[in-house]
């Protein structure tokens, strides 16, 4: 486990997108009071764009009272979802049979793709780092990494509502992409032990094992924390989880938390206006989907983009 380091306070904002409710920005940096300031801090309509504006946004979060001595971290989204896994996103009475069958045949099928894992959650993250639906939902400590995430759909989006961001939204287009920032200390206010957690450290920390309370069938184990997302650290044996700077919150049920813990997290907006120069933007600094995918796939996608084949 972890604790967050020490930062100092200043201006005080409020969230944006807790339970589906989006506001326009209102700044007005003399105010300190966290309720003179509403919005949902969109990425646009401002002097500075691109990555820097979104940095100098993302500091101004970090500054807030409630979130100075915490460390943070990202999720780019495509569009604003509630903050909640693949397997989580659709009710359905056969779920706990689905994420049995997924586990179990990810581990006889996909046995070699988990030879570096040394327990069920190791197994749970590279699972989940490959597109299989988990309870994991990912966030990384980078905020390039975030980004690219939440824009990167839009380099082959057919709307291609990027390439003119002065024609509008174009039929397909599936709205703003979002970055999301969490303080897993601030969700774990509801443990009751151990205090000031930031993480649970997996193979150092006490966690229960995965596989025994949500895939063996016969089990009789009750998860012990039912009143919220835990925020969890598991090691970086495969080299997505390594290049993406992986963490994870992991979902009990099906509640967003966005909704059960909003004090916890903020997001930010990032205009249609603002995409093609942060996409330009990182290509000025020489990032692609293979330094954050890591694998032969994402390469061959990179170099066909690249000469256009």
């Amino acid at each position: 486990m972890r604790a967050a380091p020490v930062q100092e306070g200043r201006n005080r904002l409020d969230a944006c997108g807790n339970q589906g409710v989006q506001r326009k920005a209102r700044w007005n940096r003399e105010e300190t009071d966290a309720d003179s300031w509403g919005g949902d801090l969109s990425l646009g309509g401002a002097q500075m764009g691109g990555i820097s504006e979104l940095v100098r946004r993302v500091s101004e979060i970090r500054n807030l009272a409630e979130f100075a001595g915490h460390s943070i971290y990202f999720r780019g989204q495509r569009k604003q979802d509630k903050l909640l896994p693949h397997l989580m996103r659709h009710s359905d009475k056969m779920r706990g049979k689905k994420e049995n069958n997924l586990y179990c045949n990810c581990w006889v099928m996909g046995c070699q793709e988990f030879r570096t894992a040394h327990n069920s959650w190791e197994v749970l993250g590279i699972m989940q780092h490959h597109g299989i639906p988990t309870r994991l939902l990912d966030w990384t400590s980078s905020l390039i990494n975030a980004v690219y995430f939440a824009i990167w759909d839009c380099q082959d989006c057919e709307a291609q509502c990027h390439k003119r961001p002065d024609a509008g939204r174009r039929e397909g287009c599936h709205g703003n992409p979002v970055v999301w920032l969490l303080a897993p200390k601030r969700m774990h206010e509801f443990l009751a032990s151990p205090p000031n957690l930031t993480a649970f450290t997996i193979g150092i920390d006490s966690v229960q094992d995965y596989a025994e309370v949500f895939v063996r069938t016969n089990t009789q184990e009750i998860w012990n924390y039912q009143d919220g997302p835990i925020f969890v650290e598991i090691p970086w044996n495969d080299p997505r989880m390594k290049s993406q700077k992986g963490y994870f919150t992991f979902h009990a049920d099906d509640r967003p938390l966005e909704e059960i813990r909003p004090e916890s997290v903020r997001c930010i907006e990032i205009d249609n206006e603002w995409k093609s120069e942060i996409l330009d933007e990182f290509d000025a600094m020489g990032i692609s989907e293979y330094d954050v995918f890591a694998d032969l796939e994402s390469l061959s996608r990179h170099l066909r983009r690249s000469y256009a084949l």
